[in-house]
């Protein structure tokens, strides 16, 4: 193939688990990337393709698919895979054009040119803001697992993450998907015991569920999540499973819980309320008589699922400056060196604001000692 021509990647995927999450990345000889692409397989095999342009001439052997997967437990398959140069839509090999296509494939078509190179940072002034009422940050990290690594019991994105956080006296809280404790990792729940705040570190670990499953059928019933959907009995399971993990594994309970894709129906709403050791809920609606703090979700640290942008978080910020507190989630697991900086920046912008950092329950504590002073 020669430089500029349009290349096409095509695979079956599927994931047995119904939620799986995983990227796919086409390199060249020399390293350079010419497709990054994320995907969320589902429960049955379709057909993912996507568009890149050769940089060079390429011989055969001279280019590398690479498949890697999210954090969460997931069995995701690929089949038929196959790059193809083609100056207009691909003629896909028969056993994948008969298959249906994966939601969110791109199309064929050019990549968007190289932005021009940034200059060195520059922290914007922000206005200044009429309150004395104190103003508090609450950072939400979701899907930390464990590794079966000794020397390193997590992602090291998290554990860049983790650093940083110390370093700057910062607080922090990750969300576990509880199911890594059956895997039998005394390093990983010692790393848990270590950074909790219950230890005197700088970290809330809360529930993120049991399985974190997404896009899956329970007793054949198509369900969007772990706790939106399936029936009493499997919520249920799957809460008290997860706290019960927690509290073997490494000594204390949860107190604070966030579903995946924050989807919780009036089921898991009920399977919560039978957890009183859950203090806090992050981004589930409010239930008529619980005595829970419903953490809101405002503004958002990533304008895309694991997309982190200065630019984009101060354009939210601006008018959220005089609430009480933000709750912001991310994916550190998928932030880019340049996000991380960002997110840095997004720090530092906090800070500057005059706000405190606080894990969710201490923020639960300071609103039960406010109340108490009224």
């Amino acid at each position: 193939m020669a430089a500029g021509d349009t290349l096409s990647v095509a695979f079956a995927v599927r994931d047995a688990t119904g939620g799986g999450h995983m990227g796919v990345k086409l390199a060249d000889k020399a390293g350079k990337t010419l497709l990054r692409q994320e995907l969320k397989p589902d429960g049955v095999w379709r057909k993912a393709v996507f568009a890149a342009q050769a940089a060079s001439a390429y011989a055969p052997g001279e280019l590398t698919l690479i498949l890697f997967f999210g954090q969460q437990r997931q069995e995701s398959m690929i089949g038929n895979a196959t790059v193809l140069a083609c100056g207009g839509a691909p003629a896909l090999p028969p056993e994948l054009a008969a298959l249906p296509e994966l939601s969110g494939a791109k199309p064929i078509r050019a990549p968007e040119a190289t932005a021009a190179p940034k200059g060195p940072f520059v922290m914007p002034a922000l206005p200044p803001l009429d309150t004395n009422t104190p103003r508090y940050v609450i950072l939400k990290f979701d899907d930390l697992k464990g590794l079966k690594n000794p020397k390193s019991p997590v992602h090291g994105r998290f554990q860049r993450l983790a650093d940083y956080i110390e370093r700057k006296g910062l607080k922090a809280s990750f969300g576990i998907i509880a199911n890594t404790f059956e895997e039998n990792n005394p390093a990983f729940c010692a790393w848990v015991r270590s950074h909790a705040v219950e230890n005197g570190g700088r970290f809330e670990f809360w529930f993120h569920g049991y399985t974190h499953a997404m896009g899956m059928e329970v007793d054949g019933k198509p369900c969007k999540a772990e706790f939106s959907g399936p029936p009493y009995a499997y919520q249920a399971e799957h809460f008290a499973k997860g706290c019960e993990l927690m509290r073997k594994s490494v000594g204390f309970p949860f107190r604070t819980f966030g579903a995946a894709g924050n989807a919780v129906d009036a089921t898991g709403a009920r399977v919560l309320e039978e957890h009183p050791e859950i203090k806090v809920c992050f981004f589930a609606p409010a239930q008529p008589g619980s005595d829970k703090l419903l953490l809101a979700r405002s503004p958002e640290l990533e304008y895309a699922v694991g997309k982190v942008s200065f630019d984009a978080f101060l354009k939210g910020y601006g008018g959220k400056r005089a609430q009480p507190y933000v709750a912001l989630q991310g994916h550190p697991c998928m932030w880019s060196d340049e996000m991380f900086a960002d997110f840095q920046h997004i720090v530092e912008l906090l800070l500057a604001d005059g706000r405190t950092f606080v894990t969710p329950y201490e923020y639960y504590q300071l609103q039960g000692k406010a109340q108490a002073k009224r």
